[in-house]
């Protein structure tokens, strides 16, 4: 299950570290609002917030390690939206952070895990 509250440490070991082992590059994480305040707690040290009130109307949150933190409400609660490159393309997947197993690629591989590829590009 998702620890709480989520730590910068959380984000380097489950799935910056992990992505970035399989050869790719995490853009941009969209999560639930209500997982948000987990987040912003990181505080200035690891977040570069956003103050534009369009960007924020549109759920551009922050910047945390050159990484896009968005927020949207279409993202199920305890899950990310990831945006991975990979060798020059992207792709979008949903992570279930109860899973077990590392993240390969950009795919989860537990079966008890509901994994959306959303698209490839």
């Amino acid at each position: 299950m998702l620890e709480r509250p989520i730590s910068p440490k959380y984000f380097v070991e489950k799935v910056f570290d992990p992505i970035k082992k399989a050869g790719g590059k995490l853009k941009k994480i969209t999560m639930n609002v209500r997982d948000y305040p987990d987040i912003r707690m990181f505080g200035r040290d690891v977040l570069d917030f956003v103050t534009e009130r369009e960007l924020l109307r549109k759920g551009f949150q922050a910047t945390m390690y050159g990484i896009e933190v968005w927020t949207s409400r279409e993202v199920e609660q305890n899950h990310f939206k990831l945006v991975v490159e990979k060798r020059g393309r992207t792709s979008e997947t949903t992570w279930c952070p109860a899973m077990k197993l590392p993240i390969t690629g950009s795919f989860c591989l537990n079966p008890d895990c509901v994994v959306e590829h959303v698209h490839d590009s």
